[in-house]
C-alpha cells in the first residue's frame, strides 16, 4: 500500500461503454492510500456518467469543439495540479499529448521504483490476430474492466474487479427520474 498521500489522474476520455467500465478504476486506486484524490479527465459529455463516483475528487471535462487550444488550456490547469501518479487510461493522441507534458521526469533515484505513469496497452497484437486470423489470444473470460486493471498491477493493485455496482448515479439525476418515473 502507498502510504502517503497521492494524487491520481485517470484519464479516459470516451466512449460510453469504455467510460462505464473504467468506473472500477477509482475503487481500485483508492486502495493504493487512505487519502488517495483521484482526479478524472474525460469528454464533457461523459462526466455525467463519473459525477457522483464515492472515490472520483474532481472530474475534468473536455470539450471536443473547443479543439487543440482548449486542451492545451486543459493540459495548462492540470499541470498545475502536481499529479503524483497518472493512468492513461485511454491511449490515443489526446491523452498521449496530456501525459507528456504531466509526465514527472525519471529520475535516477527512482528507478527500481514503481512507475509513477502507466498506460492501457491496446494490446494490438492480439487485436490483430482475432481479426485477422480469428486467433483469440485475449485472457478468458473476456473483461474490459480487467484489461483497464491490468497496467495497475505495477501499483500492487489487483486485477480483479471490484464489486458491482461501479455507477452511482448523481443525487440531481436520480430525483429527476423519479419524477419523470411519476409523472
Amino acid at each position: 500500500m502507498i502510504q502517503s498521500r497521492r494524487k491520481f489522474l485517470i484519464i479516459r476520455f470516451s466512449s460510453l461503454g469504455d467510460v462505464t467500465q473504467a468506473l472500477s478504476l477509482p475503487s481500485r486506486l483508492s486502495e493504493l492510500s487512505e487519502q488517495a484524490e483521484i482526479h478524472w479527465v474525460t469528454r464533457t459529455d461523459m462526466a455525467p456518467l463519473i459525477e457522483g463516483h464515492p472515490f472520483v475528487s474532481k472530474i475534468w471535462k473536455y470539450d471536443r469543439s473547443s479543439g487543440m487550444t482548449g486542451l492545451f488550456q486543459l493540459i495548462w490547469a492540470l499541470k498545475k495540479e502536481g499529479f503524483s501518479h497518472i493512468y492513461d487510461a485511454h491511449n490515443n493522441l489526446r491523452s498521449h499529448l496530456i501525459s507528456s507534458f504531466l509526465r514527472p521526469p525519471l529520475a535516477f533515484s527512482r528507478i527500481f521504483d514503481p512507475p509513477l505513469f502507466l498506460r492501457k496497452s491496446q494490446k494490438r497484437w492480439k487485436r490483430f490476430l482475432l481479426f485477422r486470423f480469428r486467433i483469440n489470444k485475449f485472457e478468458m473470460p473476456f473483461s474490459g474492466q480487467r484489461d483497464l486493471l491490468e497496467p495497475l498491477t505495477q501499483w500492487g493493485l489487483v486485477k480483479i474487479p471490484p464489486p458491482a455496482p461501479q455507477i452511482k448515479v448523481h443525487a440531481p439525476a436520480l430525483e429527476k427520474a423519479k419524477a419523470l418515473l411519476l409523472e
